[in-house]
């Protein structure tokens, strides 16, 4: 099998066979403390037409990026190239500036695409 990556695919050559790959959607949701409510962020997820499967959150500060749900997406089984990564907001990807450039690199240089 040989794979070949692209921004928006990953094509596996099987034979004479071409697979496409198509991009998976997945939502993420992030509040601050448990005592904060996601709902919101969830329902837009929603609306945008993200499966409920697809749909990964956390409840915990954005200080830092020790987020189970969020670094189960940068994992080996979470996000791969071709795939979309939708957010309600910015900050929901980290608390200032240059934690948010940075993440937004980092999903740039793995072929996901951030809606």
């Amino acid at each position: 099998m040989q794979y070949c990556r692209t921004d928006t695919h990953l094509l596996q050559e099987k034979g004479e066979k071409l697979l496409e790959r198509k991009g998976i959607r997945f939502g993420y949701a992030r509040v601050s403390s448990t005592g904060q409510n996601l709902d919101r962020q969830l329902i837009q997820l929603r609306r945008l037409g993200i499966d409920e499967r697809h749909i990964i959150t956390d409840k915990k500060s954005g200080i830092d990026m020790d987020r189970p749900g969020y670094q189960s997406l940068k994992s080996a089984t979470g996000l791969r190239p071709g795939d979309t990564l939708v957010i309600t907001a910015l900050d929901r990807l980290g608390r200032n500036k240059g934690q948010v450039k940075e993440e937004l690199e980092y999903w740039k240089a793995n072929g996901v695409r951030v809606q």
